[in-house]
């Protein structure tokens, strides 16, 4: 594991130092992070079961730099429409990396990765987990719902909104407390509004009301509720709204 004398009395480097190697100097490879892995998994063996004493290990830094350099290689090959390569490595990324600030990154590649491979079942499955897991994390809250609305955003513009409207539904039941969801059920009802779907407007003015209402759009939402009850001849909770 840490190397010796052959019979000649040359040194041999051990697996370690070799697994460093390939750690340290080549992070943009597959193998970078398994090596990392390993090199922890040899440093534990030696210190706890074998009594040696062994004070290398690998450094967040240098754990920092074998993910930056894989999720750019990941991105890399989501440009050149590599999408399942680009996603097995996404996969690799996020088996190393379970939950960091980079996790909603590699969970909205790996989903566009398999959206763009027209494998909608997984990058759906992807951005439910996106959004269960991170949607009341105050660290990851914000970009999780950014990157669940931008694959939701090219799923409309590639002609699918019921997929859209699964996703953006995703995200007003799991990101509350995102900065962009007032305005968005606000926008959400307008639609319906002028649909003529007051009862699916109402829908979204009330989630504005009840969970919003330090929003500017609050006001704005009681009183397109308000409308809504008028349109429905529901005269009682119209001048209870008014009222409010």
């Amino acid at each position: 594991l840490m190397g010796g004398k052959n019979a000649k009395g040359e040194k041999n480097l051990g697996a370690m130092q070799h697994l460093v190697n390939v750690f340290v100097r080549y992070p943009s490879t597959s193998w970078a992070g398994d090596a990392g892995k390993r090199v922890e998994e040899i440093r534990t063996l030696l210190n706890d079961e074998l009594g040696q004493n062994v004070s290398f290990r690998v450094t967040p830094d240098q754990w920092a730099k074998v993910q930056k350099s894989q999720l750019g290689i990941a991105r890399m090959l989501v440009n050149q429409k590599q999408f399942e390569e680009a996603a097995d490595v996404y996969v690799s990324i996020l088996t190393m990396f379970p939950e960091d600030m980079n996790t909603p990154i590699a969970l909205s590649g790996l989903a566009e990765s398999y959206m763009e491979a027209n494998n909608d079942l997984y990058a759906r499955m992807t951005l439910g987990h996106l959004a269960d897991r991170y949607g009341l994390n105050k660290k990851l809250s914000a970009p999780a719902g950014d990157a669940l609305l931008r694959i939701a955003s090219i799923y409309g513009e590639r002609g699918k909104p019921e997929i859209k409207q699964e996703l953006y539904e995703r995200f007003f039941d799991n990101f509350a407390g995102h900065p962009r969801t007032p305005n968005l059920l606000l926008s959400f009802g307008d639609d319906r509004m002028a649909e003529g779907k007051y009862e699916d407007a109402l829908s979204y003015y009330s989630r504005v009301v009840a969970k919003a209402d330090a929003s500017p759009v609050y006001f704005n939402a009681l009183l397109k509720q308000s409308t809504c009850y008028e349109k429905l001849d529901r005269k009682a909770d119209q001048i209870k709204t008014l009222t409010r």
